[in-house]
């Protein structure tokens, strides 16, 4: 201590030293730098303090604060371009995450299994379309008829939605079997109502039309019991079902319910066709909306507000199946055409089968190499073929010796037969491997 209170300059300087090379000090890769800096400096200052006069003193000074501050410059210099490195990294790591995004719901209508985003792809706002079509929608209710009772407790059995003006109401045959007798009428034990949005009074329904091959069924509600001569009604669009495409079911709420029934989903998978004897062929869309058995023969919309199909319970197995069944519009227009004009009620041949379509078997058969012929798709319990022993997966090669190529072929030739006719059916059981010779005999239906 005695020796700063001798010098005090030197003290000055010594101070002034310690404090400017405290920042060199706090920067752990500077420290061998300044290590040699700070001696390098202290010496010159010592130096120059025993040796030259005191003014220059503050030259020293300057000088090792002109040091101090290019290498605060230079460091943050650096820091200044890693910086800008890592931002550029981030802006191109953003951007490539907001690219990967774009292509994943260009591509795929979801933004993840669970979360559906209907903003981005709907062309019309959801509520919108749903309060077109909700007035046109209904849901059917069934009661047992009990003598000496005049009040009956319904339960709801269906969804449906009208088709035309004069009330007619569709729905789907499956989900409503067990009303109907073999005779395809409704069981006089049972009593079927109609509620829609249009009053709080159950209509009367009229059954016009059953058709358990299409799964449709036709009934007209009674409008006049509410006062309306005419009623707002679907009209569907010319459609074709795509994978992943949005879909929406719209159906009718919950008797405790002031509205409801709209179940979203998408298109997960699109069977094959299988034709009817009619020449009539359905094909199966299903999707994953999840619609409850209540409600089967709601109305399924697409995002633009365009009536595409009919949900149905065919093909559901169990109430575990995370999956819906619903028909396209165009096929059901034209069954709807079909079954309207009567046709449905006149007498023809039948064999009790249904056939694969024509393209679904050249793929099938390319792929397993079948041979030519009818693919039976499914067998009718006690029709023709069944009795018969023609079963499931049956591959019909020839009638009475003629070569059939297709299934189309195989029904023009059975409209050449009558009820009553025996045909000899040569067929091909694709898991014995073997060909076999049966007699069918053909009905009438």
């Amino acid at each position: 201590m005695q020796f700063f209170y001798r010098n005090p300059k030197k003290f000055v300087v010594y101070f002034v030293s310690i404090l400017l090379s405290l920042p060199f000090v706090l920067h752990y890769y500077k420290q061998e730098v300044f290590g040699s800096d700070f001696e390098e400096s202290l010496s010159n200052t010592e130096s120059v303090e025993e040796n030259a006069p005191t003014e220059l003193l503050s030259e020293a000074t300057a000088e090792i604060e002109q040091n101090k501050q290019s290498q605060e410059e230079e460091q943050m210099g650096q820091q200044e371009q890693q910086g800008q490195e890592k931002q550029i990294e981030t802006y191109a790591q953003e951007y490539q995450m907001a690219e990967e995004k774009r292509i994943l719901l260009r591509e795929f209508p979801f933004e993840s299994v669970v979360g559906f985003s209907w903003s981005i792809y709907s062309e019309r706002p959801l509520s919108e379309i749903y309060a077109e079509f909700s007035s046109k929608t209904g849901a059917i209710l069934s009661g047992k008829v009990s003598s000496g009772q005049n009040t009956n407790m319904y339960r709801v059995i269906a969804n449906g939605f009208f088709i035309n003006s004069e009330g007619y109401f569709l729905t789907t045959y499956q989900r409503i079997k067990d009303v109907f007798t073999n005779l395809n009428q409704i069981n006089p034990e049972i009593e079927l109502k109609l509620q829609t949005n249009h009053s709080l009074q159950l209509l009367d329904l009229n059954l016009i039309a059953v058709d358990p091959e299409g799964d449709l069924v036709v009934f007209q509600a009674d409008l006049n019991s509410i006062g309306l001569t005419e009623i707002s009604y679907v009209e569907f669009a010319n459609y074709h079902p795509t994978m992943g495409q949005a879909v929406f079911g719209i159906g009718f709420p919950d008797k405790f319910a002031v509205e409801g029934g709209l179940f979203p989903g998408f298109v997960t998978q699109i069977g094959t066709t299988k034709m009817l004897e009619s020449g009539y062929g359905i094909t199966e869309i299903q999707s994953n909306a999840s619609i409850p058995s209540t409600s089967n023969g709601c109305l399924m919309v697409n995002t633009g507000g365009q009536a595409i199909g009919i949900s149905s319970s065919a093909g559901i197995r169990s109430v575990s199946d995370r999956f819906s069944i619903f028909y396209p519009s165009n096929q059901i227009t034209m069954r709807l055409d079909y079954i309207l004009s009567g046709k449905i009620n006149e007498e023809v041949v039948w064999t009790g089968t249904t056939l694969l379509s024509d393209a679904d078997y050249n793929n099938l058969a390319q792929t397993y190499n079948l041979p030519t012929g009818a693919y039976v798709l499914n067998v009718f319990l006690d029709g023709p073929a069944y009795v018969c022993d023609i079963r499931k997966d049956d591959i019909i090669l020839a009638i009475d010796n003629y070569t059939i190529n297709s299934g189309s072929e195989f029904r023009s030739l059975i409209l050449n037969y009558m009820p009553g006719d025996a045909l000899r059916i040569k067929i091909y059981r694709p898991n014995l491997n073997k060909e076999f010779v049966k007699t069918l005999y053909l009905d009438s239906k």
